[in-house]
């Protein structure tokens, strides 16, 4: 009996104190759940919560917790994409309704081919504006499973044999430089920042493509008046136009640089506006090189 009860007595100890832990644990995640309740009840009023901060919880809270955030993020990203989208295109959309509005009123003297071609601008922008911002919301979706190796040297040298050049462009490419990226939207990067550098050139264009450790580089040089350091960053937000981008394309949403940064942030990289030597502007987008 004594033997018994020595063998059975440490596992049943091990029972209870698994059992009491057991509560601790339960009533410790309903606390937290309790508090991250109440916080998103107190931000919210009637708009969307602000994010859970980050504390000592428990692994299935800070779990939830990661969720919880990722998805306000979420709302907050499709709340700015609706309220932008909205506002930027009702601008082309204004001036279509009143060339459309002056026709009807004077159908009689309305000449339909001068029509067709003041509209089509307008036309063009609300879909720009559309498609840009369709951009973003793929960005958005997209998961790692989508992204494949690509090298960018080979994607430069594709993209700018197969697009009409308004000055010269030079490509340097050092060795091998490859990503795992989503193709189509580093293409679509490159394209940016190409159509930017060539609004801008005075006379040339140069592309390099190199490795540093563990980034590729993809940088870009215009030889034009260059970016004002004050506006190096404000340039990459949605619908930003400085007054000599407004000059050179009046019908530009804004949106080509914004999505650039949107497409390296989604990749883990950054993009960034510097001084080119010898005068003009930089462009570098950074991107994790693939091993």
């Amino acid at each position: 009996m004594r033997l018994v009860l020595a063998a059975c007595v440490p596992a049943m100890q091990a029972l209870v104190g698994y059992a009491i832990g057991g509560t601790v644990r339960e009533r410790r995640t309903r606390q937290e759940m309790a508090a991250i309740s109440r916080h998103l009840a107190a931000t919210a009023e009637g708009q969307l919560p602000t994010p859970v901060p980050p504390g000592p919880l428990g692994p299935d809270t800070a779990r939830l917790v990661e969720s919880i955030n990722a998805t306000i993020e979420l709302c907050r990203r499709l709340g700015w994409f609706a309220s932008d989208l909205s506002h930027e295109i009702r601008t082309p959309l204004t001036a279509l309704r009143a060339e459309l509005e002056e026709a009807a009123l004077n159908h009689e003297d309305t000449d339909v081919r001068q029509l067709v071609k003041r509209t089509l601008p307008s036309i063009d922008r609300a879909d720009a504006v559309v498609a840009s911002m369709l951009m973003l919301a793929r960005l958005q979706a997209c998961t790692d499973r989508e992204r494949v190796r690509v090298d960018l040297g080979d994607l430069v040298k594709s993209e700018v044999d197969g697009r009409e050049r308004l000055h010269p462009v030079t490509i340097r490419v050092a060795g091998q430089v490859v990503v795992r990226a989503v193709p189509e939207q580093v293409r679509q990067a490159m394209t940016n920042l190409l159509d930017n550098a060539e609004r801008h050139a005075r006379a040339h264009v140069e592309v390099e493509v190199a490795r540093r450790g563990r980034t590729a580089l993809l940088v870009v040089d215009d030889d034009g008046e260059g970016v004002p350091e004050a506006d190096r960053q404000r340039i990459f937000d949605r619908f930003i136009r400085l007054e000599d981008s407004r000059r050179r394309d009046g019908m530009g949403a804004g949106l080509g640089l914004g999505i650039t940064r949107a497409i390296a942030e989604a990749h883990h990289g950054d993009v960034r506006a510097e001084d080119r030597p010898g005068g003009g502007a930089r462009f570098v987008l950074r991107l994790p090189a693939a091993s």
